[in-house]
């Protein structure tokens, strides 16, 4: 499905980029590149695609009381279905008829430790599939050079990709659009169940654990310098596009920023330099592109530093 036109429009033509505007670095491989190239459109993945296992995972300590396991059943019915068929594929009809079977149910999810279990899956089934769609960025401002290397060999397809630089200030975004800043941490996200009352909007020990979700990694991640765009698929859906993966394998979300968002193209080090050369040729022909500086990474001869070369 295409991006819906008036999404579309209201991000091309109502965003204007202000002075607190902030640079980040999107790191992907060679094809996804040209077609970001072409379309103008990044990508947006579910944590559950991500490649840290322990992404959206935390640690629920606690004990639920009644009611609030009530609600808990009630809030992510369609979690604990997808997530458990033959256990509770006919929840729908035991919440609707609260017959004995239905409080054998709560009262299970209040047993220890299959609480813990159950809030923690759910949880993530729901941040995963129906709430949030991500794009991760390197801050440029906090960024280290020398792990640079690091960054091309792990999301640029060993230097054969693309890395875009790309320049805007989250006050220029629509509602439902937000950037966050990762926190590293030598522990996971902790949610309390002693403290959940509702399980929505309002329940402040809840959203806090939703966003530690969204934006905490382990200390070892650290070297990515880490900015998440997120999008909040329940405020944004008129401004996002979908479709779906050349190889069959998932459906994802798309946004189409402004063309003066991309700042710099570079092109990796093991990237074609004689396809690289004709494309920024033809590239820089095309008004959209007549502010962006088109690059290809080098080797330095004499140690393990990156530099960057233009490409003419």
């Amino acid at each position: 499905m295409d991006i819906d036109e008036q999404g579309t429009r209201q991000l091309r033509n109502g965003t204007r980029i202000h002075e607190d505007v902030v640079r980040y670095y999107r790191y992907m491989n060679y094809e996804r590149g040209i077609e970001v190239l072409k379309t103008g459109q990044f990508r947006l993945s579910p944590i559950s695609y991500f490649n840290d296992p322990f992404d959206g995972y935390g640690v629920a300590i606690g004990s639920m009381t009644d009611e609030a396991c009530w609600h808990f059943v009630k809030r992510f019915r369609t979690e604990l279905q997808r997530m458990f068929v033959e256990e509770f594929g006919h929840l729908e009809s035991l919440i609707a008829s609260k017959n004995e079977e239905y409080v054998d149910l709560v009262q299970q999810i209040l047993e220890k430790p299959k609480q813990s279990y159950f809030t923690v899956e759910a949880i993530r089934e729901w941040v995963c599939s129906s709430r949030y769609q991500l794009m991760c960025l390197s801050s440029v401002e906090n960024y280290v050079a020398t792990n640079d290397v690091l960054m091309w060999s792990h999301y640029a397809d060993s230097c054969k990709g693309i890395r875009f630089e790309i320049e805007i200030s989250e006050a220029d975004l629509l509602p439902g659009f937000s950037f966050r800043k990762m926190k590293y941490s030598k522990n996971r996200p902790v949610l309390n169940l002693s403290n959940v009352r509702t399980w929505d909007e309002d329940d402040r020990e809840f959203n806090r654990y939703i966003e530690d979700c969204i934006c905490m990694k382990s200390e070892v991640w650290s070297y990515e310098s880490e900015v998440r765009f997120v999008a909040d698929m329940a405020k944004c859906k008129y401004n996002i596009g979908s479709g779906h993966d050349s190889g069959g394998n998932y459906d994802y979300a798309h946004v189409t920023f402004p063309s003066d968002v991309i700042k710099k193209v570079c092109f990796g080090f093991a990237a074609n330099r004689k396809e690289v050369k004709e494309m920024c040729k033809r590239l820089k022909h095309d008004e959209k592109f007549s502010d962006v500086e088109f690059l290809q990474m080098d080797l330095d001869l004499m140690d393990y530093n990156i530099k960057y070369n233009e490409v003419l």
